[in-house]
């Protein structure tokens, strides 16, 4: 058996852990704490400041762009020209 503890949380938090226990055939309880349990092995733990790495990515620059020209890019990315 679990520890009891008291969670406070939105009604539309709620209505959305009460729907996946629904869906899921859990009780409450067992719905938050299988989210819970996902939330927290989901993701990479990170220290606090840490700055995240970013990928780098090769390319080239298209002929005739300008960066200073905000429009210009914005068509470009739209497919506008």
């Amino acid at each position: 058996m679990g520890v009891r503890t008291t969670i406070v949380m939105s009604e539309e938090l709620l209505a959305a852990v009460r729907a996946e226990a629904g869906a899921m055939g859990w009780n409450l309880s067992k719905a938050i704490a299988e989210l819970v349990h996902a939330g927290l092995h989901c993701r990479k733990p990170r220290r606090r400041g840490a700055v995240p790495t970013l990928p780098v990515v090769k390319g080239r620059m298209r002929p005739g762009v300008n960066l200073d020209d905000r429009d210009q890019l914005y068509d470009l990315m739209e497919g506008r020209r």
